[in-house]
């Protein structure tokens, strides 16, 4: 087998630097090796479910917060027919005990591809609240593991109420 010289220099920098960090950074604990890169739902692919539309709004930094009503939105998520979900990890910030409902909370949900009926959920996960630092928030529970978009389609939900209530990505990890 033949290897060109920037192939091998980059393999081992890539090598190097994955150890130096300590693995993938965003990696739930114990991530098997086999899993593939997570699929990563930018807070910019988010959007509202119609309700309070105006009562949210994306930073410039990258992030989608609430204005201090319980504000849902949805992104969908594209994962391959066959595989099987491992975890749902969410980067949140959450400073605010003062919602009616005060964690960020984020699903993994499918409903019904032909009916749109059916809703149901495969993992969540739930901020503590009041903490000044990012959350990183990941279930390994999950249930309806296997992907089937020939009978399911998949998305994700983001409930936040407070100005002090941020979501900046959700993560789905799957094995293929």
């Amino acid at each position: 087998m033949t290897r060109q010289k920037g192939t091998l220099v980059l393999s081992a920098l890539l090598v190097v630097v994955s150890s130096a960090a300590g693995g993938m950074a965003g990696t739930p604990p114990g991530t098997p090796e086999s899993w593939s890169t997570p699929l990563v739902i930018s807070a910019a692919d988010f959007r509202t479910n119609g309700v309070n539309r105006e009562l949210f709004y994306f930073s410039s930094n990258g992030y989608v917060t609430g204005e201090g009503t319980t504000v849902v939105m949805i992104a969908p998520v594209y994962l391959p027919t066959g595989s099987a979900v491992r975890a749902l990890q969410a980067h949140v910030y959450d400073n605010s005990i003062s919602c009616a409902y005060p964690e960020v909370t984020v699903w993994l949900n499918r409903v019904g591809a032909n009916t749109g009926t059916g809703n149901q959920t495969l993992a969540s996960v739930s901020s503590s609240g009041a903490q000044s630092f990012m959350q990183s928030l990941t279930s390994t529970s999950i249930s309806y593991e296997v992907v089937d978009t020939f009978r399911y389609t998949y998305y994700a939900v983001v409930m936040l109420c407070s100005a002090s209530h941020e979501l900046h990505s959700v993560a789905v990890f799957y094995e293929e």
